[in-house]
């Protein structure tokens, strides 16, 4: 048995080590396939720019922002196109290139701002490529997508023109709108405050008129009015083709706004009353009516006593409900400025400090002031009180005391015969407060007054909300 299995491990190296020439035999090689052909893909896609576009004149609801070329793909497919701009804002598009107008806009406006002005973009078409189940990516070379975004024209400022100032252009350099300052097409709304007599007319010319030195040029980039001569509604569309004047009917201040993103106006009278709200001393409260601010004229309103924190102030007309979007404050809230601008729907004016001051707002300007009151002493008047004809002239009848709603300031409602009056303090005639002059309340309803044999106020007969600082001897007679 060991001879035979030693015999065959033999012949098994004998054949193993023969070569080609030892007897005619070969070994035989791996087996192997033949080579395939590799498979061909495009090296990228052909893509160009379009023509600029401007969005305010495409009629239909997406556009063409490339021009593709279609690339041949033997025996495969290509798709899933996506444009990808500045390297941030990618869009599903089929063969056509189109992208909805919304979107376009929506990009532009994120990257710049609403403004009508062209602006470039860099982009690139990029695809997926699918041949004979092998994918790969392909992308275009850069081009330019050029966009106009669709808004109207807006102008830097605007005046008002009109009866309020004889309708001459000089004079309607002293009435313009107000604005944040910030860009235009940011914030489109602009608003004035003005007295205006009965059956006032009005246009509004803009900022770049006056630049051009044609304070009465026309068009679409031009003085802007109402579609029919003598129209009274109080708000509706402002127009710059043929623009009519637009009519307010009865005498009184009023604010007008204008939006010219949508080229609307709104026209609000204005009562002479305006209120605080605020942290102590007063209240979050903005149908509280005992916060008044006396006027000083018809835009100009004041309030003088302490103050500790927060504030803000509405137009009576605007009371009666929650309307917090009509109240006054400024842009930054929590200001402590001893000045600023007044804006509605805005934050809240913060007092520099805790103490004494004159809160001041000119809504002409749409600005505040502080005025800090030095060395003022606290409270000296444990009563305030009213005495004229209506009762004999009796100073300690309690009846007709006043509440001291904050420090120096007093506040009650009455209902008065027709007569003279006065105020004085502690129930006594030592201090008393009449009119620096003859003030006749039915003429206008507030005044100052003075401690130094001041006249007697006329009052007509009727119920009022009365105010009085001790101050400032300023009073105002709110007819109910």
């Amino acid at each position: 048995m060991k001879k035979i299995a030693l015999l065959s491990i033999f012949a098994g190296l004998f054949f193993t080590a023969c070569v080609e020439g030892d007897y005619g035999i070969k070994p035989v090689g791996p087996q192997t396939n033949g080579q395939e052909d590799a498979v061909t893909f495009p090296t990228g896609l052909t893509a160009a720019a379009v023509s600029p576009i401007d969005l305010a004149a495409v009629e239909a609801d997406s556009v063409a922002i490339a021009a593709y070329t279609p690339a041949e793909v033997a025996f495969g497919t290509i798709d899933n196109f996506r444009i990808v701009v500045d390297d941030t804002y990618v869009f599903n598009v089929a063969a056509d290139m189109k992208v909805p107008v919304e979107d376009l806009q929506n990009m532009v406006v994120e990257a710049f701002n609403k403004r009508p002005t062209a602006r470039t973009f860099a982009a690139v078409l990029e695809a997926d490529v699918m041949v004979e189940g092998q994918a790969s990516y392909v992308v275009s070379p850069s081009f330019d997508v050029v966009l106009t975004p669709k808004a109207p024209f807006i102008s830097s400022g605007y005046y008002l023109i009109g009866n309020m100032n004889d309708w001459n252009t000089d004079n309607a350099l002293n009435f313009p709108f107000k604005h944040s300052g910030k860009d235009v097409y940011e914030d489109p709304v602009f608003t004035i405050t003005f007295t205006a007599g009965a059956d006032c007319y009005w246009k509004i010319i803009p900022q770049s008129n006056y630049d051009a030195g044609n304070a009465w040029n026309e068009g679409t980039t031009g003085v802007v009015g109402v579609a029919v001569d003598g129209d009274s509604a109080t708000e509706g569309t402002l127009v710059t083709e043929k623009p009519q004047a637009g009519k307010i009917p009865a005498a009184g201040t009023y604010m007008m706004t204008i939006n010219m993103m949508d080229y609307s106006y709104s026209i609000k009278a204005l009562a002479a009353e305006y209120y605080l709200v605020g942290d102590a001393p007063f209240a979050w409260n903005v149908n509280n009516k005992t916060n008044l601010m006396y006027a000083e004229s018809a835009t100009v309103q004041s309030y003088t006593g302490q103050f500790n924190g927060n504030l803000k102030f509405i137009n009576g007309n605007d009371m009666g409900s929650d309307n917090w979007n009509a109240c006054y404050g400024t842009p930054t809230d929590g200001d402590t400025s001893v000045s600023g601008s007044l804006q509605q729907n805005a934050g809240a004016i913060h007092s520099p400090e805790a103490g004494y001051f004159t809160f001041k707002v000119d809504l002409d300007a749409m600005t505040y002031t502080w005025t800090k009151l030095e060395n003022q002493t606290p409270q000296e008047y444990t009563t305030i009180g009213l005495v004229g004809a209506f009762n004999g002239w009796n100073q300690a009848e309690d009846a007709n005391q006043m509440t001291q709603i904050t420090p120096h300031n007093w506040f009650k409602t009455m209902t008065l015969a027709e007569g003279e009056l006065k105020f004085n303090a502690n129930k006594e005639w030592t201090i008393s407060w009449g009119g620096e002059t003859d003030i006749n309340v039915g003429d206008n309803n507030y005044g100052v007054t003075t401690t130094a044999n001041g006249k007697n106020i006329f009052v007509p007969a009727g119920t009022y909300d009365i105010f009085f600082n001790d101050i400032t001897g300023r009073f105002v007679f709110v007819s109910k």
